[in-house]
């Protein structure tokens, strides 16, 4: 809803005669519009969030189980923030840990002016990171020192390099009065 979606298909499985949800499936915020055999069509009923942050690059793919994933940083990232406002004014909000030694991290903006500077310890901690921007922003993330192989670190056979961790998902809180 935050991005303006409206309606959802989901297209049936050929193998099956209809699509029909898991016990273990959540389709909170949609309603059934139309059922077939070729899918299903929703309509969106969620109220819309104020935003949304969506991860664009520089990120490994979420590990973990749902409710408790995370994502390594691999190299420079790219975050993408969508805003159901004209002029939105919040925080991006995240729970972020380094990975075997602290790391200085450095929000950027498109102009690429530096927008927040946060240490990130090797615990888990809660970061805030003040914004303003008209609908869309790119913010890219790098950090001080960069990634570091597993491997080395650890002993452990994993071939990624990675710097900071962040609990999924990343989120926008707008402010009530921008």
């Amino acid at each position: 809803a935050a991005l303006g979606v409206r309606y959802v298909v989901v297209v049936a499985d050929a193998a099956t005669e209809s699509w029909e949800p898991r016990a273990d499936e959540r389709f909170d915020g949609l309603q059934v519009m139309r059922r077939t055999n070729e899918g299903t069509v929703f309509r969106v009923t969620a109220d819309p969030a104020p935003g949304v942050v969506l991860v664009r690059h520089g990120f490994w793919p979420p590990e973990g189980i749902a409710g408790a994933s995370l994502r390594w940083m691999s190299t420079d990232g790219r975050v993408e923030v969508r805003g159901n406002c004209n002029r939105c004014v919040g925080e991006i909000r995240m729970t972020a840990a380094s990975f075997a030694q602290p790391r200085m991290l450095t929000v950027r903006d498109d102009a690429g002016k530096v927008i927040a500077r946060r240490g990130i310890g090797i615990a888990m901690t809660k970061v805030s990171i003040p914004i303003r921007f008209e609908h869309r922003a790119d913010l890219y993330f790098d950090t001080r020192p960069g990634p570091q192989s597993i491997a080395e670190a650890t002993g452990i056979p994993d071939p990624r390099s990675v710097s900071i961790q962040v609990a999924v998902p990343i989120t926008f809180a707008s402010s009530p009065n921008p």
